[in-house]
């Protein structure tokens, strides 16, 4: 005899989502490569998949490589699921990680009256809030960068050494295809680093991640300006997949070798947060 939940199983078990409740999309018709978003995210789709072809068109020149891509901009934290597509898949949220509008406050409540207006000058919206979204959506450049390094058969041993990658990417990037937006997230790196602590000096985990890829693109910037795009390679060189493991010393050793002052390199306080 039957138990009563084997005969009333859909009182005990989840609804099956049927397709009219199941979440649309939408998609860009003017991407050379597939651009999916939630449907109330139109705006930091077109941002996120102009960053992505931008990093397409400059590092394929720079690196001899492009690999085929879709994006999947999503609400909410990105998915990270991996896909069985033959294309890779970058998820990138509709909006930034809290870190950013908390970046944000920090910087509208340390700076002083001229500096604060200054910089909502430099990105783009004099009055209100300091909103750092644009900035935030051309890191899709640095989420494009290392997919392509994981296709040439590279891999990163540590987050510093994959920031100071993707950093160094967007900048390149940025540096040929939107010099104005680079020089914005220049000034914002150093804004950042005058006004703040070092990332490891920060309580907030979100506003420690963002300021710590800022660090790294400050470090870009100024290694950009005198070795050019010449560093992008030597990443892929110098870390290829199945390298054995080293310690954070060795680590430090290899970078200064082989990477110079093309990637930030974490103090000692840092390593140990």
């Amino acid at each position: 005899m039957n138990s009563y939940v084997e005969a009333h199983p859909e009182i005990h078990l989840p609804p099956v989502r049927s397709p009219a409740t199941a979440p649309s999309w939408s998609s860009l018709a003017w991407t050379p490569f597939t651009v999916r978003h939630a449907p109330d995210a139109a705006e930091p789709a077109a941002a996120v998949a102009l960053a992505v072809h931008r990093a397409r068109e400059v590092l394929a020149r720079r690196l001899g490589r492009r690999i085929p891509v879709r994006v999947l901009v999503v609400d909410g934290p990105a998915d990270g699921s991996r896909s069985l597509r033959p294309e890779a898949t970058l998820w990138m949220p509709a909006q930034p990680s809290p870190g950013w509008p908390e970046l944000a406050r920090m910087l509208d409540d340390r700076l002083p009256s001229r500096s604060r207006l200054l910089l909502r000058r430099t990105m783009g919206r004099a009055a209100g809030p300091l909103d750092l979204s644009p900035v935030a959506h051309t890191f899709a450049i640095d989420e494009y960068a290392r997919a392509l390094a994981q296709a040439a058969g590279s891999a990163f041993p540590r987050r510093w050494i994959a920031n100071a990658f993707g950093a160094y990417a967007r900048v390149v990037t940025l540096a040929e295809a939107d010099p104005d937006a680079l020089a914005a997230q220049a000034y914002l790196a150093e804004t950042v680093g005058a006004a703040l602590p070092p990332s490891y000096a920060l309580a907030d985990p979100d506003v420690r991640e963002v300021v710590g890829r800022i660090e790294a693109t400050r470090d870009a910037v100024h290694a950009h300006a005198r070795r050019g795009a010449g560093p992008l390679a030597r990443f892929l060189r110098v870390f290829p997949a199945g390298m054995a493991p080293r310690t954070d010393r060795e680590l430090a050793r290899l970078v200064l070798r082989e990477l110079g002052d093309a990637a930030f390199l974490p103090t000692v306080e840092a390593l140990a947060a």
